[in-house]
Order: structure tokens, then sequence, then C-alpha cells
């Protein structure tokens, strides 16, 4: 995406946060457990450069165990799920459940790995750590540095 559309996206993103929920800030405590599935084996892979999708819902990673078996990561890993610590309190964005679904398919190309990245760069920009409440799922996080941010207390093949 270059960088005028990127620009574009995140004052739109703060449009939606805005019209959301006023702006609601939501803290994530340290010692809040997260699970992520994905192709992502180690703390070492995590990588601050990109921001990553995690639940905090134990009960409901099965839903997202699918995304581990894409093999839409650039790597050979198998699919495997997370359980991750949250390592410091975390400022994040609430979007009270409203649905990106337009706004990825405006700004995103429909590509879920753009709207991640995007989400990443305005989290920056506004001075955030992470995302809650979006697309519709209370208990889906967008992680802006996972690497800085948790650590991976347990992994599980799947």
């Amino acid at each position: 995406m270059d960088e005028a559309k990127t620009k574009q996206a995140i004052g739109e993103l703060s449009r939606i946060w805005q019209a959301s929920t006023g702006s609601r800030i939501e803290m994530i405590e340290r010692g809040t457990r997260l699970w992520h599935c994905g192709r992502i084996e180690t703390h070492e892979q995590m990588d601050d450069g990109k921001g990553l999708w995690a639940m905090r819902n134990a009960e409901r990673c099965d839903e997202y165990k699918g995304f581990a078996y894409s093999k839409s990561d650039s790597n050979n890993n198998e699919p495997t799920m997370l359980e991750l610590e949250v390592l410091r309190k975390l400022r994040a964005a609430d979007f009270g459940l409203v649905s990106l679904f337009d706004f990825a398919v405006n700004f995103c190309e429909s590509d879920h790995n753009v709207l991640k990245d995007v989400l990443r760069e305005w989290m920056l920009d506004n001075e955030l750590h992470a995302v809650v409440g979006a697309n519709k799922n209370g208990d889906e996080v967008v992680l802006a540095r996972p690497r800085s941010d948790t650590v991976v207390v347990a992994t599980c093949r799947l």
C-alpha cells in the first residue's frame, strides 16, 4: 500500500474509533493471557515490525485454528497455538465491536494481513499498544509490538 493510501486509511480508522466509542481506551493488565494460532513457534519468531492477532478467551481459540493451517506466512513452521502472557499494562483502543469489514474492503484490498499492517501503523501513530473490540468480536486483540509486549508461556502443535 502506498504512503498516501496508508495515511488515508489511518485517518479513516481514527474516524471509525471516534464514531464507535468516542475514542475509548481499555487497559490490558500485565499478566493477561492471550492465545494466537498461526505459524509462529517461538517467542524469538515474533516480530515487533508486524502486528499480531490474538484471542483473550481460551474457550474460543478453536475458532481461529484455521488461520494456522493457511500458508500465508512465509515460513515452513508447523501450525501452532501460542499461549502468551502480557508483560506490562497495555493501552488498547476499544472499537466497541464495530465491524471493520467495509474498511478492509475499501482500504486494505480485503486482505487480512494488510488490515493488520494498517492497524499496527495506526496504533503506533496514536501511541497505543493494542486494538480490542474490532470485527464484532470482544475477544479479539491486535498487538502492535507482540515480541516486546508479550512472552510465550506455552505452545501446542495443532
